[in-house]
């Protein structure tokens, strides 16, 4: 998919390319977040409510990534269509 983003004479236009490109951006930040929420929720105990606090803003970054991966599969069925 990459590929036919970085190709000037491609049928993408630049709006797709810039969002795709924000797309991996959020991606990246999610996963960093997602890390770092799960290593701290890992240091308290499951009935704890920092545990299930953390583990309630987990379950936010897990929908933020559903809702970029379906943007991103707009994306990508977009650019397979012509």
């Amino acid at each position: 998919m990459d590929h036919l983003y970085a190709k000037e004479n491609s049928h993408i236009t630049t709006y797709d390319r810039i969002q795709y490109i924000q797309i991996l951006i959020h991606f990246r930040y999610l996963e960093k977040q997602l890390e770092a929420v799960i290593f701290e929720r890992n240091n308290y105990p499951e009935d704890s409510q920092e545990y299930k606090q953390l583990s309630e803003q987990l379950n936010h970054i897990l929908a933020q990534e559903a809702y970029y991966e379906k943007k991103l599969n707009t994306l990508n069925s977009k650019s397979f269509s012509y």
